[in-house]
C-alpha cells in the first residue's frame, strides 16, 4: 500500500507540496477540518476569495445605484422649482416649453426613481450610511455641475 492509504494518514489536497496530516480516528470531514486548523485551508481560501469578489461586486453595484439616485434627485430640483413658480423648463416629455404640470410630473418621476434606487441599496441591514452616501452626493454634485454649465454657456432654459 502506498503512503496515502495508511490508516490515519490523509494526503493534503490543493497543491501544498504533498504534506500528509495524521487524522487519528477522523473521517474525511474531520481531516479537512484538521487541515484548515493547521493552516491548510485550501477550500476556505478559494471560497473566501470568491466571496470577497462577490462582496466587491455588490458594493460596486450599490455605489452605482446610489450615484444614479443622486443624479435623479439633483435633476428633480429645477423641475420642482419650475412647477412651483409656474415657469417653463425643458423636459423630455414636452420639450422646451414644458409647463408647470409637466415639470411637476417629471420631477415626481425623477424623485420616485431616486427613492427606488436608494431603497435597493439599504437591503444590507446597515443602519448607518456607508460609502453609498458619498456616491449619492457625487451624483447630486455631477448633475448640479452639468446644469450650471448648460445654463451658463448654452442658455438651455434661461434668457439674458
Amino acid at each position: 500500500m502506498g503512503r496515502s492509504h495508511r490508516q490515519g494518514v490523509t494526503p493534503v489536497a490543493g497543491g501544498n507540496g504533498g504534506h500528509y496530516v495524521r487524522a487519528r480516528g477522523r473521517g474525511a470531514i474531520g481531516s479537512a477540518l484538521a487541515l484548515q486548523a493547521r493552516g491548510y485551508g485550501f477550500e476556505s481560501r478559494r471560497l473566501h476569495r470568491r466571496s470577497e469578489a462577490v462582496s466587491r461586486s455588490r458594493e460596486t453595484a450599490s455605489r452605482s445605484r446610489s450615484f444614479l439616485a443622486g443624479v435623479l434627485a439633483g435633476n428633480s430640483l429645477p423641475h420642482v422649482a419650475s412647477a412651483v413658480t409656474a415657469r417653463r423648463h425643458l423636459t423630455p416629455i414636452a420639450g422646451r416649453d414644458s409647463g408647470a404640470v409637466i415639470n411637476g410630473v417629471w420631477a415626481s418621476l425623477n424623485l420616485a426613481g431616486a427613492c427606488l434606487l436608494l431603497r435597493s441599496t439599504s437591503n444590507s441591514g446597515e443602519r448607518r450610511w456607508t460609502a453609498d452616501l458619498l456616491a449619492f452626493e457625487a451624483g447630486v454634485t455631477t448633475m448640479a455641475t452639468w446644469m450650471l454649465g448648460s445654463e451658463a454657456w448654452l442658455r438651455t432654459n434661461s434668457r439674458g
